[in-house]
């Protein structure tokens, strides 16, 4: 007969953060870019570059307590930015060269994630702001990036 046995933080009185190792482990959350409507719902989307025929992706900052928050450029091209934008330096950046007319689209998939983490997009023109919230707290600063165009 198996014996679950339960972290020592539990047995510490720190039952708050506990969880029994025998229970399964969630899967990571992936989410997209997603818009603002006028009517107050949010829809996916995408950047559209326009003319540019290069644009620069920018870790703002980070404020957020999981790890391996990974960070993925979906559009034009798929290529993972950062396997931990957590643990990453504010201020990093990655750019790239696309034809004119292209679109660039974000996405993030977390593993520690409570609620329903979002990724939304602020701006109409070059310089866009992309705010992830992983579900924890509702502030929109978890992960903060930069897209604009060169």
């Amino acid at each position: 007969m198996r014996v679950r046995r339960p972290f020592a933080a539990c047995l510490l009185g720190f039952a708050v953060a506990c969880k029994d190792p025998a229970d399964p482990i969630e899967e990571p959350v992936t989410v997209g870019m997603t818009c603002g409507t006028p009517s107050g719902t949010t829809i996916p989307c995408e950047i559209q570059l326009g003319s540019a025929t290069s644009f620069r992706v920018t870790l703002v900052s980070s404020d957020c307590q999981a790890l391996a928050n990974v960070v993925r450029l979906t559009k034009p091209t798929e290529l993972v930015l950062t396997a931990d934008a957590c643990g990453e330096t504010a201020g990093r950046s990655w750019v790239f060269n696309v034809a004119a007319n292209s679109v660039a689209a974000l996405a993030i998939t977390g593993g520690q994630e409570r609620g329903a983490p979002q990724l939304r997009v602020e701006g109409a023109a070059s310089p866009w702001t992309i705010r992830y919230e992983d579900g924890f707290d509702a502030d929109f600063d978890d992960i903060v990036l930069r897209v604009e165009t060169l």
